[in-house]
């Protein structure tokens, strides 16, 4: 199974804006960046949470090893809505 070895399976999680105190870490550019999707989701409260990712990863390693999970992106509702216009 690809991705998969003696540890375990590989699994990318693509997290969207999370409410972390990464922005403190960031370079000039990246809080630029950091800005323009905040100005996209403007009610922070609709930002996901470290719990959500938690979640993600708990789902893709608690799957039995008959299944193969490559990638799990996941961004706020809010984030979403632009996209699908």
């Amino acid at each position: 199974m690809p991705g998969q070895g003696m540890y375990g399976a590989l699994v990318g999680i693509i997290p969207g804006a999370v409410a972390t105190n990464l922005a403190r870490h960031l370079s000039p550019e990246a809080l630029q960046a950091s800005a323009a999707v905040l100005r996209a989701t403007p009610d922070v409260s609709l930002l996901l949470q470290p719990d959500d990712i938690a979640r993600a990863v708990l789902f893709a390693v608690s799957q039995p090893t008959t299944v193969s999970i490559d990638e799990i992106t996941v961004n706020p509702q809010a984030d979403i809505q632009p996209r699908m216009r």
